[in-house]
């Protein structure tokens, strides 16, 4: 809401998008009013009016790929290379309740799937079009083994050649899941470790531990996977020694790539 207080912004799109904006456009080229818009918050006779929440897509195997309507509606398509498609969601929402991600205000807590078969279509259509490489984008690729495994044996079957990389969570990281990762075409992960102190991992509500986070790292590492690994520092209750620990851990870890944020 306050960002609509300034002159610049009249009205604001509120968690997905997708079937808000169709209809915020569709109204704004008829002159309707757009009381009836789900999901939006806009300036309306000199105030702010918010109107209900949108319902979050069920089925989100019913949108479209970007990169088949691209060439149509993105401006200046011609000069954006084709590895600009190369982010795919598999997965909305995720059921963790880390406490510094804001995530699920968008998304919600809810795992929402797509269907190997529609993340295949889109995967195919980008290899049709010379793309060799795709990362998904998902907050927590997989959340279930499950889900890692039906569509990690549908690239190998489906799409020979892939190379492809994620953000796995520590819990779903073991020898057979890494293995055929590995086999259909992983070839980076990212992993959220976040702390190397078990304390600070609670308050995180990370519901993991330094131990199994290693445990982790050291199998990605052993398949000879690309890892890339994410710290947090100045976590509240943060202290030297705290922060020693995961100093501690950084150095343990076997990584292409080692990011850490400010909080």
């Amino acid at each position: 809401k306050n960002i609509l207080n300034g002159t610049n912004f009249d009205i604001s799109v509120v968690g997905e998008g997708e079937e808000t904006i169709v209809e915020l456009l569709n109204a704004i080229e008829t002159g309707n009013e757009f009381d009836s818009i789900s999901g939006i918050i806009y300036r309306k006779n000199g105030q702010i009016a918010e109107n209900v929440p949108r319902t979050f897509l069920n089925d989100i195997d019913s949108l479209c790929f970007p990169h088949e309507s691209a060439p149509e509606v993105l401006k200046d398509y011609n000069q954006y290379p084709l590895s600009a498609f190369r982010n795919i969601f598999a997965i909305r929402g995720c059921p963790y309740n880390c406490l510094f991600c804001g995530s699920y205000k968008i998304w919600s807590r809810k795992a929402r799937f797509r269907s190997p078969e529609n993340v295949i279509r889109e995967i195919k259509g980008l290899q049709g079009r010379g793309l060799r490489l795709v990362h998904f984008d998902d907050d927590t690729f997989g959340v279930n083994k499950k889900h890692v495994n039906d569509l990690c044996n549908a690239i190998l079957k489906h799409c020979p050649g892939l190379k492809w990389s994620c953000e796995l969570p520590v819990k779903l990281v073991d020898e057979n899941t890494v293995s055929l990762m590995k086999a259909s075409g992983c070839y980076s992960i990212q992993v959220g470790i976040e702390s190397g102190n078990n304390q600070i991992l609670r308050e995180m509500k990370k519901n993991i531990t330094i131990e199994e986070a290693l445990s982790a790292c050291d199998i990605i590492d052993k398949h000879g996977i690309e890892l890339t690994v994410f710290f947090i520092v100045g976590f509240p209750l943060e202290t030297e020694e705290t922060l020693k620990d995961t100093v501690a851990a950084m150095k343990k870890i076997k990584c292409s790539s080692l990011i850490y944020s400010i909080f």
